[in-house]
């Protein structure tokens, strides 16, 4: 499992379903969906920075390694 797979698996964990890796090669990244709260029919999409990303995967890691 690479960082951007345990990045979204850890952010699933915290609630926020609609994370998801995309892009190709060379430019692959984890995105989240978010909604205006008075606009729920038009979706934005933020994409982590990469910062973001190790941390969350350091996350997964913590939290599901084996004692």
């Amino acid at each position: 499992m690479n960082i951007y797979e345990k990045a979204v698996l850890q952010l699933h964990n915290e609630g926020l379903r609609s994370a998801h890796v995309a892009g190709g090669e060379g430019d692959i990244g984890v995105y989240v969906d978010v909604w205006n709260a008075e606009e729920l029919d038009y979706p934005l999409v933020l994409r982590l920075h990469e910062e973001e990303i190790n941390y969350y995967a350091n996350q997964y890691d913590k939290n599901n390694e084996t004692k």
